[in-house]
């Protein structure tokens, strides 16, 4: 695990834990927690790739698991709808809105439209990155920002989820930008400048989302609240947060930021069976004890993964290279995607 934010680890931890509870409790939506893990793919954005060799470098860790994890799952949809007597047209409806991916794909592939999202709006980040300068990006993070206001709802008439990666490079060029003002690797003077306007950023954020003031946001559904207000609280939140976490890192205990970055490398499999989990068993159980099924089950799936090697973890859990069963606290290097 050497060479890995354990600050940064926590946050994205946190994240996923919003978006199991999100879709266990669905009557209380949460708002923008998704975005979270766009701005940190941004805050850690190393320029410099090609666009092909960031095709290659997406497709190894963000298609193949959709593939390989995706692929079963519709198996088994399919074979459940068969054997509970669906009408077969019903069937290949099913089967074919969930090939259509991005926000057609609904339970079990919940959240896989964010594999596909991430991987266009990187490929797209890669492309205004040609253009150089700061001039593209802000461009570009103005247009994503109307785009999503004006034409979010039409999100799911563009396959594979690239409409939800055109509303998405907004929070993905946000986390770019936040590198020039608020370095990943912070000093001891640093960290102390950050404290404050991070507390107060992440404060405000919340405040206009809980207060209602900014409306939620449902990223997957093209639906960006209040215009522009509801990203600007995002915004807030998750730069703030991610801020936050790294300015008192040192004051976090070691054991907490050792045991975030283990359970981050289970995070595709929480990513894509947690609604698998949910549709299965929501008939059976409800509130705290679904959601501890949902969160719980993948993560053990995902450490009995962890000591599994070469091309089956490759596939099932990508970006796991780094992992190494060590006992002493990692380090506070950047590391890669969330996923």
């Amino acid at each position: 695990m050497e060479g890995r934010s354990s600050s940064l680890d926590l946050v994205r931890f946190l994240a996923l834990t919003l978006v199991v509870a999100g879709h266990v409790w669905t009557d209380k939506p949460l708002s923008g927690y998704v975005a979270v893990f766009f701005v940190v793919t941004g805050y850690l954005w190393k320029p410099g790739r090609g666009v092909v060799d960031e095709a290659r470098h997406k497709w190894r860790t963000l298609i193949r698991p959709y593939i390989a994890w995706g692929v079963p799952l519709l198996c088994v949809l399919v074979a459940t709808l068969l054997l509970s007597s669906a009408p077969l047209a019903i069937v290949v409806k099913t089967a074919a809105v969930t090939l259509w991916g991005g926000a057609k794909a609904t339970e079990p592939f919940t959240a896989y439209w964010f594999l596909t999202a991430m991987f266009f709006a990187c490929i797209l980040l890669r492309l205004i990155d040609r253009m150089r300068g700061w001039f593209p990006l802000v461009l570009a993070l103005v247009l994503s920002v109307a785009g999503s206001i004006v034409f979010g709802e039409y999100t799911d008439l563009l396959p594979l989820g690239f409409g939800n990666a055109l509303w998405a490079l907004q929070f993905l060029i946000t986390g770019r930008l936040l590198q020039a003002v608020a370095p990943v690797t912070m000093t001891a003077r640093t960290r102390g400048l950050a404290v404050l306007p991070a507390a107060l950023a992440l404060g405000g954020g919340l405040l206009l989302l809980l207060t209602g003031w900014a409306e939620p946001m449902v990223l997957k559904a093209g639906y960006h609240g209040t215009p522009v207000l509801s990203f600007l609280a995002v915004v807030a939140v998750s730069c703030g947060a991610l801020v936050l976490t790294q300015a008192v890192e040192p004051l976090m205990p070691a054991s907490v930021l050792r045991a975030a970055s283990v359970l981050v490398f289970t995070s595709t499999p929480v990513l894509l069976i947690h609604g698998a989990v949910i549709w299965a068993l929501k008939h059976q159980m409800s509130g705290w004890a679904l959601f501890a099924a949902a969160y719980a089950i993948p993560i053990c799936i995902g450490l009995v993964l962890l000591g599994v090697s070469g091309r089956v973890r490759a596939w099932l859990m990508p970006g796991t290279q780094g992992w190494r069963r060590s006992t002493g606290r990692t380090g506070t290097a950047a590391s890669g995607s969330p996923t």
